[in-house]
């Protein structure tokens, strides 16, 4: 909603401006939850249906979820094409997309509460909201970082590279069997501190809009269980900003895994390793992996 209004110009006809960052953040985290929503559906459909007198008001959560699910990727389809637009506000056919896109959001959200409702369900212990996610900076930066490495570097992977913070990621080396399509460059580094037992993976994407698909896919299985120790999927912060998306999740060997993006850099970015702990300490320390500018 907040979104919604930032985008329709108020009463006076004042309206703001589509590109702003804050803007671009907010439609990039609507369209993760969007995945992830979908993917909550999804995986209640996959579920048993109790074999009681509740199974037609289960089928209407499922119905609900999907048509809620709906209507968020139109709303959220129709954002995403205003604020990568280079023109300073949206067009009244654009508005007006928008403006049907939300009453249907609003209609299908109550339709899903009342669904939900209806079952009577009691929360499972420990339930609590959605929180984001907030790495800590750290108080002092090593000093001189090791230089990465430059042979056969394209120069999509040199450019990546230069934006890479050297505190937190060096050696770097081109992947170019990852790269193609939406990914125009794609490189593994060493880390600077200890924590990921493998090299941190980094990508960079041609637009927004293709660093979420590649979120969705590689957390797929994640499932949220209040924080990244237990499993998470959502949002996280930087110097109380909103940075981007984040999962962390076992994996069937045993690994930590944890994948986020940096959407003001078109940036994402996977560390893997063997103690999820060390993994989790060297994320609160090194996650935003961009050189700050000047």
């Amino acid at each position: 909603m907040s979104i919604y209004d930032e985008m329709v110009p108020s009463a006076v006809g004042q309206g703001n401006s589509p590109a702003q960052p804050s803007l671009v953040g907010k439609v990039s985290a609507l369209i993760a939850f969007e995945g992830s929503f979908s993917k909550l559906v999804g995986d209640l459909a996959a579920q048993p249906t109790p074999k009681d007198n509740r199974a037609p008001e289960v089928q209407t959560v499922l119905s609900s979820g999907n048509a809620f699910a709906d209507s968020l990727s139109s709303s959220s389809t129709v954002m995403q094409t205003i604020v990568e637009q280079p023109s300073a506000s949206a067009t009244s056919q654009q508005l007006t997309e928008l403006s049907n896109a939300q009453k249907h959001f609003l209609i299908a959200n109550v339709a899903w509460k009342k669904a939900i409702e209806a079952l009577g369900l009691t929360r499972c212990p420990g339930w609590g909201p959605i929180q984001t996610i907030t790495p800590t900076p750290p108080a002092t930066l090593p000093s001189t970082p090791t230089p990465s490495p430059t042979t056969a570097l394209t120069g999509g992977e040199q450019q990546l590279i230069n934006s890479l913070d050297p505190n937190d990621l060096t050696g770097c080396t081109g992947r170019p069997d990852l790269e193609g399509g939406s990914i125009v460059a794609a490189v593994s580094c060493n880390t600077v501190e200890a924590g990921p037992t493998t090299q941190p993976l980094v990508l960079q994407f041609s637009d927004l809009g293709s660093a979420q698909p590649w979120f969705s896919d590689i957390t797929a299985g994640y499932v949220y269980k209040g924080d990244c120790a237990d499993g998470y999927i959502g949002a996280w912060t930087y110097n109380n900003l909103p940075a981007g998306t984040l999962g962390c999740a076992y994996t069937g060997d045993g690994s930590f895994q944890m994948d986020w993006t940096i959407n003001s850099a078109l940036i994402g970015v996977t560390a893997v390793g063997s103690d999820g702990p060390a993994v989790y300490a060297w994320w609160t320390k090194s996650a935003y992996v961009i050189s700050s500018p000047g």
